[in-house]
């Protein structure tokens, strides 16, 4: 069997040898103070940091922690705005000279200057995630509620190119913006981006979920991708919608391109090794609850009274995450489970139930009965 046509059953195996002891990805949530319109993860509206929030020596016995996983993962702080947190620097230089990997998941906030990314490259930041959410400042703009963050955006951008900081941008999709898609795609040729994270909207509101792009529409998004995958200078790689891998893999089955080999379509196409919530995810907030992902605020722990790494490894939430023979619907018959999985996240946010079936996927493809060998 050629690697192109590897059945996708064997990324299990693959998975099991790594994600059940240790994730990819660890995001620490560093802060949630606010100080202008940029909103992370939280709703949240309160003036000063939480009193409990994870001090300066928590957070370095928190790293410590995530250093002695089987297999370290990546860190990435994020939150409101990472850069309100007065040690911010110094954590970057703590984590880097432990030798953990340190990213950080920004918005252009007014903090947010060339001096203060010099400054933490200085300090050790070896990889920066931007949110770009439209090709014009309008739509940009609207999506952050900040009239001056398209310029403020492609301005870190640049600056981060200059300074040869790898740069990630982060672009949410919705009905209000998927129309810029293909202009988007444009405009990042330009700016010496290194990856495009598409990340699919998983709503925590009634008005958010009317804004979800339909399954069957989200399958002409993954064509669009696919394309510009093929034809970008930067990798593309999606975010909670793990049914691209399915439709990548599918068209390598197909040969509808002349595509490299499966490992590096992992790389470069995005796959991430089947990564999903809980599973090569993990999240821990500003006051160290620890959850399957940010999109999936499930408390299934609490640092530093619980250790991170025996909760992401035993705790039952984390590994019925990582059983894909417990997922329900379609998502537990498709031959694609153990390469996609769905967005659990999703699933969660609009049933309620963590391991139900991906919502916003077409289920236009092969299902299998879960008996059948895999």
């Amino acid at each position: 069997m050629s690697d192109e046509q590897q059945n996708p059953s064997d990324m299990r195996r693959f998975r099991r040898n790594t994600f059940d002891h240790s994730p990819l990805l660890v995001y620490y949530e560093i802060s949630r103070v606010p100080g202008s319109s940029v909103v992370e993860y939280s709703n949240a509206t309160d003036p000063m940091p939480h009193l409990e929030e994870l001090s300066s020596e928590r957070s370095r016995q928190l790293i410590g922690e995530i250093r002695t996983f089987p297999n370290p993962p990546g860190l990435i702080f994020c939150g409101r705005d990472p850069f309100q947190r007065p040690d911010l620097m110094d954590l970057i230089r703590y984590a880097t000279r432990h030798g953990v990997l340190i990213g950080m998941r920004i918005k252009a906030s007014p903090l947010a200057t060339p001096q203060a990314l010099a400054e933490a490259h200085s300090r050790g930041l070896a990889r920066l995630g931007i949110a770009l959410d439209g090709a014009t400042a309008e739509v940009h703009n609207t999506a952050q509620e900040d009239a001056g963050s398209y310029e403020r955006t492609l301005e870190l951008i640049r600056c981060a190119a200059q300074m040869k900081i790898p740069v990630q941008v982060n672009t949410t999709l919705s009905l209000d913006n998927v129309h810029e898609l293909d202009d988007l795609a444009q405009l990042l040729a330009k700016l010496g981006i290194d990856t495009w994270a598409v990340h699919f909207l998983v709503p925590d509101n009634e008005d958010l979920a009317s804004r979800r792009i339909p399954a069957d529409q989200m399958e002409q998004v993954f064509e669009q991708l696919w394309k510009h995958a093929q034809q970008q200078p930067y990798m593309i790689k999606t975010g909670q919608a793990p049914h691209y891998r399915r439709f990548v893999h599918r068209a390598v089955e197909l040969e509808l391109n002349e595509m490299p080999n499966w490992q590096r379509t992992l790389v470069r196409y995005g796959c991430q090794a089947g990564i999903n919530d809980g599973n090569g995810l993990l999240y821990v907030t500003h006051t160290g609850q620890i959850c399957p992902s940010p999109h999936m605020p499930i408390v299934c722990g609490r640092f530093p009274f619980d250790s991170v790494v025996k909760t992401y490894q035993q705790h039952e939430l984390f590994k019925a995450l990582r059983d894909e023979d417990r997922l329900g619907g379609k998502c537990g018959r498709c031959l694609y489970r153990f390469l996609c999985g769905g967005s659990r996240a999703r699933a969660y946010a609009l049933t309620g139930n963590p391991l139900a079936a991906e919502p916003d996927c077409s289920g236009h493809f092969p299902e299998t009965p879960l008996d059948a060998g895999f």
